[in-house]
């Protein structure tokens, strides 16, 4: 036989053998990163998943009970890890955020399915910065203000309408300037504010300054 024929042959082998032994390297690495409960998981045929939420995830700024993972998709939420921070065994009240690395709990078809839903529900073109713009107003603070004799702190205006106090029109000032305002500043009638916010918040701030809305937004 033609000895440079078992040479390659030879090579090939060995090229066969290192290419399987890194495989199985990887995989032997990448199990050791996996929480020691997901091998226990794996026996009882329900799997531990990791997903990153992306970017654009509409998920962003809801909570769990929101998102009822449970309920509509079959799975639990074992961790979440965020940046160097890990939560374990987060409750109703805790929001996910866009990189969010979520450690999911579920049989094969429901992870498989969380995974497609999470990656088709995102925020598509500028639809998110448009929904929530920033605009600036202001409002002459009138008899049947609900804020008429209450600091800022007080007024609720940053709790419940969520927007922002920037300041106080001067009215002894040609120019009209604007008085930085401050958490104990007292609002009284005549006043003329500017408030940071976004649009709808701002519609019903000024409702409510004219005496027309009854209660405050909830958000």
């Amino acid at each position: 036989k033609n000895p440079l024929s078992k040479r390659v042959k030879y090579v090939s082998i060995r090229l066969e053998r290192t290419f399987t032994h890194n495989l199985r390297q990887r995989e032997w690495k990448a199990a050791a990163r996996r929480p020691g409960y997901a091998r226990t998981l794996d026996r009882h045929d329900l799997h531990l998943s990791q997903l990153v939420l992306p970017n654009n995830s509409a998920w962003g700024g809801l909570t769990l009970a929101q998102l009822n993972f449970g309920q509509t998709d079959g799975v639990m939420i074992a961790a979440i890890v965020r940046g160097g921070n890990r939560v374990n065994i987060p409750d109703g009240n805790t929001m996910l955020f866009p990189q969010d690395t979520i450690e999911v709990i579920g049989d094969d078809d429901s992870l498989e399915a969380l995974a497609k839903r999470m990656q088709a529900e995102i925020v598509t073109g500028n639809k998110r910065v448009l929904n929530h713009r920033l605009d600036i107003k202001h409002i002459t603070i009138g008899s049947k203000s609900p804020f008429c004799e209450k600091t800022i702190f007080e007024s609720g205006i940053r709790e419940d309408y969520n927007c922002m106090v920037v300041g106080f029109e001067d009215e002894e000032e040609e120019s009209n300037a604007i008085n930085i305002a401050v958490a104990n500043r007292r609002i009284v009638k005549g006043d003329t504010i500017w408030l940071v916010g976004e649009e709808k918040d701002l519609k019903q701030i000024k409702l409510a300054n004219a005496g027309l809305s009854p209660t405050a937004k909830q958000v």
